[in-house]
């Protein structure tokens, strides 16, 4: 059965990366194996329990997403202002697992040609592999209007340091003006702590988000997730680095995908997906096809056969 849960736009990061696996709400909101969707993501119910606020605040903070019940009841009293934290409240606790992507033809994000174009760069550095973070950098009243001044500052820094090999990333503003950075990189470990310093440095403003990104084998999600950004109205122009895939990949994908449409593609049978299939073993080094003999192929191709 598929329940409606409403969540805040502030845990849409966390729950697409699966760093927030359950909700606590006043009142039951639907029972195991019940489902529901959030943030373009399908969930499923697999556990309910009645229990009291102080006992998920203890021992069921990180289910919620939070690092320390401090930020647990922090964050419950900014959002139930009406009925604030108290240890002894009788509340249900719904934990959920990552289901699937709604896969929706009709959606905005999916059917602008810049949507499409980022979610083929974003999945092209996730099938590269590597331990990728997800980072949000934000401006506060009195930060640089240049906030990729700033960001190419902080990626230097981290760049000398090791800690970034490669990157995409999308400027956004807000409703107020103000802008901030979504970026995902492949790189080592960095502490929250060390990067809000940073930050506060380099662009005078101290509030950042750092996490793990783990796709469980669906790099569809985070490519999606990014992609949705790209078609937002306050999106700016997505950018990468050369360590994300390669210098030039882009072009390489051109000229493949013009090789297998001209020189591969056999109506009946094959499929774009063989295209695919090819491209991935690319991006992962099982082979590297010969650019040149590709250009040569399709020259041929066309004075054979005139296309």
């Amino acid at each position: 059965m598929e329940v409606k849960i409403p969540f805040k736009k502030q845990f849409e990061t966390v729950m697409i990366e699966r760093l927030k696996t359950s909700t606590t709400r006043h009142s039951k909101q639907g029972e195991i194996g019940d489902t529901f969707t959030a943030f373009g993501c399908i969930f499923t119910i697999s556990n309910v329990v009645e229990t009291t606020l102080g006992e998920v605040a203890t021992n069921w903070h990180e289910g919620e997403g939070y690092s320390s019940p401090g930020d647990f009841i922090t964050d419950w009293n900014n959002i139930f202002t009406y009925r604030p934290y108290s240890a002894d409240t009788l509340v249900y606790w719904h934990e959920f697992t990552f289901s699937g992507i709604v896969e929706k033809s009709t959606s905005e994000y999916r059917r602008t040609a810049k949507s499409k174009r980022c979610f083929h760069r974003v999945m092209s550095g996730l099938t590269r592999g590597g331990k990728l973070r997800f980072l949000t950098l934000t401006s506060s009243n009195s930060a640089p209007a240049d906030i990729q001044r700033s960001w190419r500052a902080l990626q230097m820094r981290m760049v000398r340091r090791g800690l970034l090999k490669g990157y995409i990333k999308v400027p956004e503003q807000s409703e107020d003006g103000r802008k901030h950075l979504h970026v995902l990189f492949r790189g080592s470990y960095v502490e929250q702590a060390l990067i809000k310093a940073w930050w506060s440095q380099i662009h005078n403003s101290d509030i950042v988000d750092i996490r793990l990104v783990k796709t469980y084998g669906n790099n569809k999600a985070i490519a999606s997730y990014m992609a949705k950004y790209m078609s937002k109205e306050l999106a700016g122009r997505y950018s990468w680095s050369w360590g994300w895939v390669w210098r030039g990949f882009c072009k390489d994908w051109t000229l493949y995908k013009k090789y297998w449409w001209t020189c591969v593609y056999a109506e009946g049978k094959n499929t774009f997906g063989n295209c695919i299939v090819g491209w991935n073993m690319w991006l992962k080094g099982a082979w590297e096809p010969d650019r040149f003999g590709m250009q040569v192929a399709i020259e041929q191709r066309k004075m054979a056969y005139g296309k």
